[in-house]
């Protein structure tokens, strides 16, 4: 936690996440198999029309969505 509160969050900025992704969810865990923790951060992601994700989860790659490392 320490690194996320000194390292991460002075670079990211924190969305919303409410019940008009479910659409997006929902295609992430039918279309791509992800697991749903990582279909919410792909359909915030898509809902967002975000560039990438800061991730190591090579499932996102199976989605099309771009990773990044800080």
């Amino acid at each position: 936690m320490e690194f996320i509160d000194r390292v991460a969050l002075p670079r990211v900025e924190l969305l919303p996440v409410g019940a008009e992704l479910y659409p997006f969810f929902k295609l992430y865990v039918a279309n791509f198999c992800l697991k749903p923790p990582d279909a919410l951060h792909a359909a915030t992601i898509k809902r967002y029309r975000l560039d990438a994700v800061a991730s190591e989860d090579r499932d996102f790659d199976r989605a099309g969505i771009k990773r990044m490392w800080l």
